[in-house]
């Protein structure tokens, strides 16, 4: 339609952040970033890497995962044999190490949101436990976030977000859900302060409304506010989905720090590249089932695919 509505004579922009659809019909590219234009060229001219390298303003970098120490890891968080009340998934077995990004490949309707919210306590268990640091938690959200476990939901704006509420009280949820002793108006301010510096979240001012802000700085806030509840393990679904180029290669930077800090980080993604630029180990899941677990170092996409799809197990 858009290819007919072209050669009728009609001029069209299209705004996107789906590159392969872009480079299929577009005639010529224009990149914007942080509201500024820093380039343009016709169709001819343009490739993934030129659109990657404008959009991020830095050469593109593959596959750039944290350097692992020869010491032996901590063991943070283990699933053991965990089985769901509404049929998602069964029987699922892993473990987690301290300063490791593990990803979680799979097709949707595998189980993957259903299973990572059974360990926070946000999805209902039938069977098996979750251990953190060596003590069993409990099936509830509280007793999950005080052995040390957050979750950065699959969906930011019915999960993670209060759309009505400023950037500041969406940062400090978690922090005014701590039973500690009253913070004051000026601490409370130094938290939010901290966090917009640390993450270059970029904002008007922290009393606009977090739907004021671009996709990828909303989800800053939401990490911003897991780690603000001082977490072991850290788990984010879907985590990129639906914002930019430069705002996930930002968040990419951050896990890897976290992870370098010694945060275990379990991230879920549809993105094959995405699960390969972060990823130290990649688990899979299909149709409910772990079909791998996977060093990162020596497998190649083709080896998810198959395990995603149920062809590997």
């Amino acid at each position: 339609m858009v290819r007919q509505l072209r050669d009728e004579g009609v001029a069209i922009v299209m705004i996107s952040h789906r590159m392969s659809e872009m480079l299929d019909i577009s005639d010529r590219f224009t990149v914007l970033r942080d509201s500024k234009f820093i380039d343009t060229s016709p169709r001819a001219g343009v490739t993934e890497d030129w659109l990657i390298e404008r959009m991020v303003l830095n050469k593109p970098k593959k596959g750039i995962r944290l350097e692992k120490s020869t010491e032996k890891p901590e063991l943070v968080l283990e699933v053991k044999a965990m089985t769901d009340r509404g049929g998602a998934f069964q029987d699922i077995s892993f473990n987690l190490y301290k300063g490791e990004i593990v990803g979680l490949a799979g097709l949707a309707g595998a189980g993957r949101t259903e299973l990572v919210e059974a360990i926070v306590g946000l999805h209902p268990r039938k069977s098996g436990d979750v251990v953190v640091a060596g003590q069993t938690i409990g099936h509830s959200t509280r007793a999950t976030m005080n052995a040390g476990v957050a979750l950065v939901p699959d969906d930011r704006r019915e999960k993670s977000t209060i759309h009505d509420m400023s950037i500041r009280d969406n940062l400090l949820l978690a922090v005014h859900g701590r039973p500690q002793k009253q913070r004051s108006k000026k601490s409370e301010e130094k938290i939010v302060s901290d966090w917009v510096s640390k993450f270059k979240i970029k904002m008007s001012n922290p009393y606009a409304p977090i739907s004021s802000l671009s996709g990828g700085n909303q989800q800053k806030v939401v990490i911003a506010r897991c780690l603000e509840t001082k977490p072991k393990v850290l788990i984010l679904d879907e985590a990129t989905r639906g914002i930019d180029l430069g705002a996930k290669a930002e968040i990419y930077q951050i896990l890897r720090e976290l992870a370098a800090e010694g945060l275990a980080i379990l991230v879920v993604s549809s993105e094959l590249s995405e699960i390969f630029e972060i990823s130290d180990r990649v688990l899979v899941m299909h149709a409910g089932d772990l079909t791998a677990d996977l060093d990162r170092s020596n497998i190649e996409e083709s080896d998810v695919v198959s395990a995603a799809t149920g062809a590997k197990k």
